[in-house]
């Protein structure tokens, strides 16, 4: 549903160095422009984790229910 709407990548996995790398492959060298955060804790931690430099975070929810990373 998220890539009808326009997302490029869409993650929805653990923060493990195996989905580091293939999301790292998925944004490419420079990273994503805009990540949005709405589950925080490990897996935001990953989403995050592709940010480009001067990218933008936006994180608005919690439903992992552990803090944002």
């Amino acid at each position: 549903r998220l890539e009808s709407l326009g997302a490029t990548v869409v993650v929805a996995d653990a923060d493990t160095p195996a989905a580091r790398a293939a999301l790292a492959e998925a944004v490419g060298p420079g990273g994503a422009r805009v990540v949005f955060d709405a589950v925080a804790g490990e897996a935001g931690a990953l989403a995050l984790s592709a940010l480009a430099d001067g990218g933008t975070p936006v994180v608005y929810g919690a439903l992992s229910r552990q803090p944002p990373a």
